[in-house]
Formats: C-alpha cells, sequence, structure tokens
C-alpha cells in the first residue's frame, strides 16, 4: 500500500516527505527525553552532585528547559541531515541525461525527465525548459528566483538550530541569577552561614551548571545552523551552474548552431564573460 507521500506530486510530496522525517527524529528525541528524566528522579537524593545526572539536578529546574533545546537540536539535526543529502537536491545521472537529451535536440524528452525529478535540480531546471522562448537574461533571472524559493526551503528547517544557539545560553544565564539569588537568601536566612563559606560557594557553582550547560548546547548548535546553511547554499550554487550550461545548450540550438550545443554540454559552457548567478538567500539573515 502507498503512504499519504506517495500520493503527493512535486513540492507537496517533498514537504509531506521532510514532515515525517521531523516527526520521527521528535519521536526519537522524546524518548531520549524522557529516558532522561526517569534517570534524573531515580537519582535524586544523596549529598552532593557525584555523577553527570546528579549535577543536573542541582542545575535546578531551568536545566530541564535546557535539556528540551538539546533535544530540539537533536531532532532537527536528524532531519537535515537525511534531507540534506547530495542524492535529495542533485541528481547526476538525471542531469547527465538531461543534459545529453538537450544537446541532441530533444527538448521534449530533457523537459519531460527535469519535470519527473522530485529534487531542488530538476524544480529548477524545469523553469529553465519552460522559459526556453526567453532570451539569456530572462533566462538567467528565473533561475536566480527559482533557487532562491529552493534556498528558502532547504534553510526552513535550520532556524530552529540558531534559534536555540541564541537561547540557550540566556537560559543558562537566567539559572545562574536565580541560583545566585538563592545562595544569598540562604546566608541571610542563616545565622551561621557567615562564619561558614562552604553554604555560599555550594549555592553559586550549583548556580554556575546551568550557565555551562547552556553553552554546551548553544555551541553545538551555532555550529550545525551554519554548516548546514552552508550545505545547502553550496547545492543551490551547482544547480544554478548546470542551469547556466542548459540555457546555453538550448540558446544554440535555437541559433541554430547544434555543434555548438554539443560542445556546450561537454564543456559545461556558461555565460561566455564566465558569469555566474549570485546565491540569492531570499532574504535570510
Amino acid at each position: 500500500m502507498f503512504s499519504s507521500c506517495d500520493k503527493l506530486q512535486g513540492k507537496k510530496r517533498t514537504d509531506c516527505l521532510a514532515g515525517k522525517r521531523f516527526r520521527r527524529a521528535a519521536v526519537c528525541g522524546m524518548a531520549i527525553l524522557l529516558c532522561l528524566g526517569g534517570a534524573a528522579y531515580a537519582a535524586e537524593g544523596g549529598e552532593g552532585p557525584q555523577s553527570g545526572m546528579d549535577y543536573f539536578l542541582a542545575g535546578g529546574k531551568l536545566m530541564w528547559a535546557i535539556l528540551a533545546c538539546s533535544i530540539i537540536v537533536l531532532a532537527f539535526t536528524l532531519e537535515r541531515v537525511f534531507a540534506l543529502r547530495r542524492s535529495q537536491l542533485v541528481e547526476g545521472a538525471v542531469f547527465e541525461e538531461i543534459r545529453l537529451n538537450a544537446a541532441s535536440g530533444e527538448m521534449r524528452e530533457a523537459a519531460r525527465s527535469a519535470q519527473e525529478s522530485q529534487t531542488p535540480m530538476g524544480r529548477v531546471l524545469s523553469i529553465v525548459f519552460m522559459g526556453a522562448g526567453s532570451t539569456r537574461a530572462e533566462m538567467e533571472t528565473l533561475v536566480e528566483d527559482a533557487g532562491a524559493r529552493e534556498l528558502w526551503q532547504l534553510q526552513r528547517n535550520t532556524r530552529p538550530l540558531g534559534i536555540v544557539s541564541n537561547i540557550a545560553p540566556l537560559l543558562g544565564l537566567l539559572g545562574t541569577v536565580v541560583g545566585i539569588i538563592r545562595a544569598f537568601s540562604d546566608v541571610a536566612t542563616q545565622p551561621d552561614a557567615i562564619g561558614n563559606p562552604q553554604i555560599l560557594a555550594t549555592g553559586i557553582y550549583e548556580a554556575l551548571i546551568t550557565t555551562a550547560a547552556g553553552l554546551s548546547v548553544a555551541i553545538p548548535s551555532y555550529l550545525l545552523y551554519h554548516f548546514f546553511r552552508g550545505k545547502a547554499e553550496a547545492a543551490i550554487k551547482d544547480i544554478e551552474e548546470k542551469s547556466l550550461t542548459l540555457i546555453s545548450i538550448i540558446l544554440h540550438h535555437r541559433s541554430g548552431e547544434p555543434e555548438k550545443a554539443q560542445a556546450a554540454s561537454k564543456q559545461g559552457d556558461p555565460e561566455p564573460d564566465g558569469k555566474k548567478l549570485p546565491i540569492n538567500a531570499g532574504g535570510q539573515e
């Protein structure tokens, strides 16, 4: 039997599959959260932090918020790893088929192959064939606009990683401030605290645990955020270069120069002056 995603076509099918991958990653993350929560309650008690779980409990309630942030990072990282696989973005064999068909003058067959490819590359190349009667500048504008749309889609699920990289340190700082307030409150309410620095020191080092935890989540999240953005941009750049090659082939055929079209397909001939399309992030930061 077919799943609900198999019944869809084009972008809707891609979005459906991405949603399924994210839901699976989220379920795995929640399972880890529940396991850690059960272990935390089992480990509660004792005179002081003796293990990682003891330190987690000593950090206070905000440690759970930081743990939730780490689960979000894990879920979206797994989703991005699967979604940004090379085979999901650029199909080299399909492009070779499209290039050879176009170079041979079989434009309809080449356009059909592009439309059947459920990848960002296939959608951008389909735009090239749709604008095959336009000028080079107009076709390049179409490719640039299509590339910007695909880039926005590819970078959409990297935004939570950027948000967590900003929020996690703030949660850690808030936990530290709350912990220090509690530590000084204990000193103020205990008559023998003035001559016993251990009371204040214990409260402060427990408060600093949240800062360390927040940074431990934020730093990997920040690195992953930029890693996945760079991977998406590199894929779109490759797709746009392939589109320029296809544009050259189409224009040579339109001008009645099939030999030059064959040469362009072999050399990957883009704009004669070496022009490269800019990667438009669609307003991304």
